[in-house]
């Protein structure tokens, strides 16, 4: 059973609002009014029980909602994290492409660029990614994922087969995840080929012969194999012995910037 008590003092500007649960005799009271230095078409909401100091919700002139805050900056500011029926709309730790050039501070986010970050400021992020990306100086900060220039891959955990190099995996910057965990990283590197050669003369375009299976002068990469097949006499060309192509192996591409939620 509860017993509800209401207050109102027109005169001053303040409507008192209280209410008490019998079975646990904790008192309620809320506050609603002008607060101290807002104008007059501005009101807050005042928690107002014993050892409870603090305003819950305010609106300022301009219309803008603060919830825990006095001093709202935006249509709606909110002093903590945000749940709709699911979930936190945005859980600390994600990772978005972004297509600005630089991060605004007080954003609650930070550019994905391999920074060491203060463990204490940043407490909620190093509590979801803790070193994955590095331990930062080993005490005090942490690092931020390092993802300029790479792609993103998910990590093969249950072990699927899909990376069959991640027991390879080497750590994003000292102190980070390796082998098959969030933030290790991999080099680049082809698959493993082979280019068969028939039986016959080789010739290159500027004019050396040589006969099948003598390329002991020829620069082929670790990956790279070249065999010669027992078949009929044939001759082929190669295109030449200078390398071809250009600096790495890519999609196509588009640049953005990539954040993290803290």
């Amino acid at each position: 059973m509860k017993r509800f008590l209401i207050g109102i003092c027109l005169g001053f500007g303040i409507w008192s609002l209280g209410f008490a649960q019998q079975a646990e005799a904790v008192e309620h009271k809320w506050e609603v009014g002008q607060g101290t230095g807002l104008t007059t078409t501005e009101f807050v909401v005042k928690d107002a029980r014993v050892g409870i100091n603090a305003i819950r919700l305010a609106i300022d002139a301009s219309g803008n909602v603060g919830i825990g805050t006095t001093a709202p900056t935006a249509t709606l500011e909110v002093n903590g994290r945000i749940k709709d029926k699911t979930g936190y709309t945005v859980i600390v730790g994600t990772i978005s492409a972004y297509g600005g050039t630089s991060v605004p501070a007080n954003s609650g986010w930070l550019l994905c660029d391999g920074s060491a970050v203060s463990r204490t400021t940043y407490a909620d992020l190093f509590a979801v990614i803790s070193t994955n990306f590095g331990s930062g100086d080993g005490s005090t900060t942490f690092n931020l994922p390092d993802l300029r220039g790479r792609f993103l891959r998910g990590v093969d955990l249950p072990i699927t087969g899909r990376d069959p190099d991640s027991g390879a995996r080497t750590p994003m910057a000292t102190g980070g995840a390796t082998a098959d965990a969030v933030g290790s990283v991999q080099l680049d590197a082809f698959k493993n080929h082979y280019i068969t050669l028939r039986t016959g003369v080789v010739n290159y375009l500027d004019g050396v012969t040589a006969t099948a299976g003598t390329f002991t002068y020829l620069t082929i990469p670790a990956q790279h194999n070249i065999e010669a097949s027992a078949a009929p006499s044939t001759s082929y060309r190669l295109l030449g012995d200078s390398n071809g192509g250009g600096n790495e192996t890519r999609p196509i591409n588009a640049y953005v910037n990539y954040i993290i939620k803290y």
